[in-house]
């Protein structure tokens, strides 16, 4: 919750940031997964991106949350970027428009 409260001092907008903690990242997949059709899991486990799913459900199995900042320009991104590094991130993942970059930070 902190660095959500000091995005928003930094000028992002309230509406743009998502907080998820560890039990609503695990509950939400849970949840998922029981209400998924059988042609559904087919497609999922030829479709999922096994190592990032065992990265973020690792991440919240170890009690850790997610910040979701919407930027729509890299240069936000970028403002995001330097003002979360003091906030213990591990991993940051940019949606640009052609493609998604993983920085991990440890």
């Amino acid at each position: 919750q902190d660095a959500k409260a000091g995005l928003m001092d930094a000028g992002f907008d309230r509406d743009d940031l998502r907080v998820y903690t560890s039990r609503e990242i695990l509950n939400d997949h849970e949840i998922y997964l029981k209400e998924r059709s059988p042609a559904r899991r087919v497609v999922g486990a030829l479709t999922d991106d096994q190592a990032t799913i065992d990265l973020y459900f690792g991440y919240a199995r170890e009690g850790r949350g997610a910040l979701w900042v919407h930027v729509p320009e890299k240069d936000d991104a970028a403002r995001a970027i330097r003002y979360l590094a003091d906030h213990g991130v591990l991993h940051y993942r940019y949606f640009g428009r052609d493609r998604e970059t993983d920085i991990h930070v440890r």
